[in-house]
């Protein structure tokens, strides 16, 4: 575990090199991953973990509490707001603009990405790109702490055609960063194209089979 973490920190810092751009945070996607496997990662020096599910979330911030942070990166339910808002340190995935004061009322120690759906893919959650200013507008408006904007690319075998959902991610935070200049991240790209939203800018990727299964087929959210 130890090598394959290394070997993936030395690719990314070398993709960003080589992209003239600084080197993105790394967020391994724990989902589902036996204990023993995510203990060796953070023995490795892994500092984040990712859940998609509440349940997942809760039992990694009871797990290992404070030795790392808590990335939720799932579906934002009205439902599960309490559970998210005292688990998580971060959240990517925030696409309910109209929770946004419920979410605000949980007291919640998070900050947050707003997620858009910058591939006007059906089956992905997101605020759709002409909808992002006044989604950030309700958002700042119940002073929730958003720095940043999420997205997640289609499933695809070509890297490459995740590059126009990247840019455009990366045009929209430069359209609105004026008027937030707290929006300073991107998280975008997974197992199956980091190295083309590292191109493009991300400041955050999420990775978890390349990790966990590196010799397996690529996943999508991670």
């Amino acid at each position: 575990m130890l090598e394959r973490w290394l070997g993936l920190s030395a690719e990314v810092g070398r993709v960003a090199q080589e992209a003239g751009v600084p080197p993105p945070k790394v967020l391994v996607v724990s989902k589902g991953r036996p204990l023993k496997d995510v203990n060796d990662l953070i023995s490795s020096g892994v500092s984040t973990l990712g859940e998609h599910r509440p349940e997942g979330l809760a039992q990694r911030a009871e797990t290992f509490f404070s030795k790392v942070e808590h990335h939720y990166i799932g579906p934002f339910q009205s439902r599960h707001l309490r559970t998210i808002a005292s688990c998580a340190d971060v959240v990517h995935s925030f696409h309910r603009p109209d929770l946004a004061r419920k979410w605000a009322n949980t007291e919640p120690k998070a900050w947050v990405m707003l997620q858009v759906n910058a591939g006007d893919d059906k089956t992905k959650h997101g605020v759709h790109p002409n909808e992002v200013g006044g989604a950030l507008a309700t958002l700042f408006g119940e002073r929730i702490d958003v720095r940043g904007l999420m997205t997640m690319a289609p499933r695809t075998d070509n890297p490459e055609t995740s590059r126009p959902v990247f840019e455009r991610l990366a045009a929209l935070r430069q359209k609105h960063v004026q008027k937030y200049p707290q929006l300073k991240h991107l998280s975008m790209g997974t197992t199956q194209d980091w190295r083309v939203a590292v191109s493009c800018g991300a400041t955050w990727i999420r990775v978890g089979r390349e990790l966990f299964e590196p010799e397996s087929n690529k996943e999508v959210i991670a």
